[in-house]
This record gives structure tokens, C-alpha cells and sequence, in this order.
């Protein structure tokens, strides 16, 4: 775990990124650092960074977007992103059902949304959501949950093609 932990922190620089992608180490570190993500671990010892840098910087690339798309960042980002749409923060007491936002973008969404949007670079957008069809469902279940970007784009557009 010490390994990786400070192998991750090349992550944050493009010269160690390269050196992780040519050593073939990016999947290790990028699902070390899905699993303490998951367990809203702290990202480092040092924590000179958070995970919404890190992810940006690995998702620059397109071998470090595949990383987080096969390590399931991507679709944890997606979920929460989705939960936040959905059903609005936690901590909020529901005692009255919430009006309809007047902001372009929910201030409870704003983080997750954020957070995806700035994992969208060029590279990670071609290797998420090249050469497939956008799905064209006329509806949908309230059991179905978006797991990608295409599905999340599905979602939030309204007018098709």
C-alpha cells in the first residue's frame, strides 16, 4: 500500500503519469486509489492534492481514462452524480418536498456534477464514448440507474438527435 500510495503521486504530475502508463502501473495505482475513494480514505499521507485533481490529470490521457473506466470510478462518480439528481443531499431534513431549482445546475448537485465534467477531456471523452450509439429510449424505469457516460448523457439531454 506504501508503494502504490507514493507511486500515486507521480499521478500528479504529466512527466510521472507517462512513467506510470510506460511501466504499466497506472491500473494498480488508479484502483488503489478507486478502493480509499471508496472508502472516503484520505488520498495521501501528504494530501498535497485531493481526488478531483488527481482524477483530471489521469483522465487526460486516454490509457488513464480506461484505468478509471475499468477500475469503476467512472461509474462511482456516475452514481453519485445520479443519487444527488435524484434524491438531493443527505443531510438535508425532507420535511418539505424541494421546488424546482431556478439555478442552471442544484447546489447539491454541483460537486458531483463538477467532478464529472472535469474527468470529460478530450482523450477520456473519445475512449468513453467513441464509436457507440447514443441508447434512444422513449422511457425509463425509476429502477434504472445510469452507469456510464452515455447513459448519463441519455439521461440529461432532452432533445435527441
Amino acid at each position: 500500500e506504501n508503494l502504490l500510495d507514493d507511486l500515486l503521486n507521480f499521478a500528479a504530475t504529466p512527466k510521472g503519469l507517462l512513467f506510470l502508463q510506460r511501466t504499466g502501473a497506472i491500473n494498480e495505482c488508479v484502483t488503489f486509489m478507486f478502493n480509499r475513494y471508496a472508502k472516503k480514505l484520505q488520498i495521501s499521507r501528504h494530501k498535497k492534492f485531493g481526488y478531483g485533481v488527481l482524477v483530471t490529470q489521469v483522465a487526460s490521457t486516454a490509457a488513464g481514462a480506461i484505468a478509471l473506466q475499468s477500475s469503476g470510478f467512472i461509474n462511482a462518480l456516475i452514481t453519485e452524480l445520479w443519487a444527488n439528481l435524484e434524491c438531493g443531499r443527505d443531510d438535508v431534513r425532507v420535511t418539505h418536498p424541494r421546488s424546482t431549482p431556478v439555478d442552471p445546475i442544484d447546489r447539491s448537485c454541483q460537486k458531483s456534477f463538477l467532478g464529472l465534467v472535469n474527468l470529460l477531456s478530450y482523450p477520456a471523452v473519445y475512449e468513453l464514448v467513441g464509436n457507440q450509439d447514443l441508447p434512444n429510449k422513449a422511457e425509463y424505469s425509476l429502477r434504472e440507474v445510469p452507469t456510464c457516460v452515455i447513459d448519463i448523457i441519455d439521461r440529461l439531454i432532452i432533445l435527441n438527435s
